[in-house]
């Protein structure tokens, strides 16, 4: 079955306001960068200072062992409590993408206001994607190797410890100033999205409009460029958000029929 088509009319109104959203985009990421950066640090440190009297104690060699002594360090490093931290930082940055797109929502027809049903979806939302992180699982990965890594070379206490600290701090992407970036790009994408469905759902709308593939033939999917001013519900284009894959260019605007 054919998707049904934006008119030309209706896409040129949803593409001013993903323009819009666009263009305050990157000092949203900026900003959500700024609150990642400090956070991933402090948890590396506390996860060197959380290891190191455990390590002084033993340093063992069999695996089970090591896993072991990985889950005492989580333990004492309090791992659910910077998982929560991390699903706070969140749910506020949700709701500033949420709050800022409040221009682009007026020049859409959904007012200026947010209400409160849809400040609290948007922020549940990022709560949510904060858990897909699996912060533990990342921190248990690193610790892992870098006690792996540490090993081999015949490092003991103190080093294995400093080991630790860039290889929490940077998780699965070694690098605290990329993994900040990455999620920064990639939620505060998916933030836009989620606030224009939620606050579209609010103002009674039924149907948005797709924009994606725009870069072109070579530098976007040809399912991405096909599906570029199509029309879907609400329930698809949450759908095909909760799908979108990192740094994806994925918009959606409010479709008010022609």
């Amino acid at each position: 079955m054919t998707a049904r088509r934006a008119s030309q009319r209706a896409y040129e109104s949803g593409a001013r306001y993903a323009l819009l959203l666009q263009r305050q985009q990157r000092g949203l990421q900026d900003g959500f960068e700024r609150r990642l950066l400090p956070l991933f640090a402090r948890l590396g440190r506390a996860a060197r200072d959380a290891a190191l009297p455990l390590l002084r104690d033993s340093e063992p060699k069999a695996v089970k062992a090591e896993e072991s002594l990985i889950a005492r360090i989580l333990e004492k490093l309090g791992i659910a409590s910077w998982a929560a931290e991390l699903g706070q930082t969140y749910g506020a940055h949700y709701l500033d993408v949420a709050q800022q797109a409040g221009e682009a929502a007026q020049r859409a027809g959904l007012g200026t206001s947010l209400p409160d049903p849809v400040a609290r979806a948007v922020v549940a939302s990022g709560g949510r994607r904060s858990g897909m992180v699996d912060l533990e699982a990342q921190t248990r990965q690193a610790l892992f190797d870098a006690l792996a890594e540490g090993r081999a070379e015949g490092e003991g206490a103190e080093q294995l410890a400093e080991r630790i600290l860039p290889h929490v701090e940077g998780g699965p992407w070694n690098s605290p100033e990329y993994r900040a970036r990455i999620i920064a790009r990639t939620e505060t994408k998916y933030a836009q999205n989620i606030s224009t469905i939620e606050r579209g759902r609010a103002a009674g709308v039924q149907r948005f409009i797709v924009f994606d593939g725009r870069l072109g033939p070579g530098r976007s999917k040809p399912d991405h460029i096909a599906r570029n001013g199509s029309i879907v519900t609400a329930p698809e284009a949450e759908a095909m958000a909760d799908a979108e894959h990192p740094n994806g260019t994925l918009s959606f605007a409010p479709h008010f029929g022609d």
